[in-house]
């Protein structure tokens, strides 16, 4: 859990980097003293900047998720266990009233609402 949130931290960071690099590109283009030549460098320096921070975004992001996946999955398979556990542990005039049908549509509902 620490890791995925160190990752959001860092990748929520970065993203208004992107903004600024976004501003000095329109402030590049609103520059008419440069050639051409110094302009399709300015944007090739910029086109690596963004994709620098692109990637940095999409590492960050992605091991972000992929943690606090991990992470719901097995609270998720946990409560699963506790729940028919308990279920198992209930008197026979519980299963007397309902069909043995809706058991599991019921524990499928249960824990997709979670």
């Amino acid at each position: 859990m620490t890791i995925g949130t160190i990752a959001a931290i860092i990748a929520g960071l970065f993203l208004p980097s992107i903004a600024l690099i976004m501003g000095s590109i329109a402030q590049n283009f609103g520059d008419s003293g440069l050639s051409p030549s110094d302009m399709s460098e300015v944007i090739a320096s910029t086109s690596k900047w963004v994709a620098l921070v692109a990637g940095v975004i999409l590492v960050f992001s992605y091991i972000f998720f992929a943690y606090w996946q991990v992470l719901a999955e097995n609270i998720s398979l946990n409560l699963r266990k506790i729940y028919l556990k308990s279920l198992l542990n209930q008197e026979i005039a519980y299963f007397e009233r309902m069909k043995i049908e809706q058991i599991p549509a019921k524990m499928g509902e249960i824990f997709e609402t979670v």
